[in-house]
């Protein structure tokens, strides 16, 4: 999902299969999340510049406007299958949930030090974003209400954001202890027990992030993206891991996938339990 010429669109494996969700007389719409066969994302409706927090079921006729009255702006950036989040700005940024209707609106701002939140990763049950401070961004998780918004900021990091779970691994970034710029992270089960996913690529890559992943028997996905210092350019990676014995919900160091050239060749790390794959 994405957009093609301003427009939400839904592909399923082909540039053939490419739905346009529109609506058709909206200025502009992104489609942002997907899972099974609900689409969210942003619109841009005619007599006003601002986007509006919307979800489809993948056609043009299932659009729906999330967006909450007497508010500004608002973005539908993960869904569950069933509920939908993301934020709203009211004048504040505030992490929100639908329940794909706009009078559904659910404000979970979790207050006290927090002045802005925002989800962008849901699995049932769990939301994953961030909320500032004034000591920086901190990675959040919510369990459905604001009163249950809980700070993962890993031990000793200057900021974090989470973009994605499975409900049980959260990815995204942080700015971790010694490590210069932002890292790629992935969280188990707790702030502390985090995987460094930016201290398995190459040394010449100095940003990076998680964007999504997914969790299947004995394997998990990860992929996000790393800067190459020497190229200056932003390159897909792909992080594999499989549980580690005994403990299904710690993952081990894994393959890495680099999208880049046509040619693959495998390079492996002086440990015996990851490698980095270029393609």
């Amino acid at each position: 999902m994405g957009d093609a010429g301003g427009r939400a669109a839904l592909w399923r494996g082909t540039p053939e299969s490419r739905i346009n969700l529109g609506p058709a007389t909206a200025l502009s719409s992104v489609a942002l999340g997907v899972r099974g066969d609900m689409q969210v994302g942003l619109t841009v409706l005619p007599g006003s510049p601002d986007e509006r927090a919307s979800l489809w079921r993948g056609t043009a006729e299932s659009f729906v406007n999330l967006h909450p009255p007497l508010t500004t702006r608002s973005q539908a950036t993960a869904t569950d299958g069933t509920f939908q989040g993301g934020w709203v700005d009211t004048p504040q940024r505030h992490a929100f949930m639908w329940d794909a209707t706009a009078a559904s609106a659910r404000d979970l701002h979790p207050g006290g030090p927090y002045s802005t939140s925002e989800i962008f990763g849901m699995a049932p049950g769990i939301q994953v974003g961030g909320a500032f401070t004034i000591n920086g961004q901190r990675a959040g998780v919510w369990h459905g209400t604001a009163a249950s918004f809980e700070d993962w900021n890993p031990p000793g990091a200057s900021y974090s954001l989470m973009r994605a779970t499975t409900g049980s691994i959260h990815v995204g970034r942080a700015g971790l202890p010694g490590a210069i710029g932002q890292s790629a992270c992935a969280w188990l089960g707790s702030p502390s027990n985090i995987v460094n996913l930016h201290a398995l690529l190459p040394p010449n890559y100095g940003l990076s992030e998680a964007l999504a992943v997914w969790e299947g028997p004995g394997v998990v996905y990860i992929v996000g993206w790393g800067d190459d210092n020497l190229t200056a350019s932003k390159h897909a990676f792909m992080w594999v891991g499989v549980p580690a014995p005994g403990a299904a919900s710690l993952l081990l160091s894994g393959a890495i996938l680099a999208v880049r050239r046509r040619r693959p060749y495998a390079r492996r790390s002086s440990g015996d339990t990851s490698s980095a794959v270029l393609g």
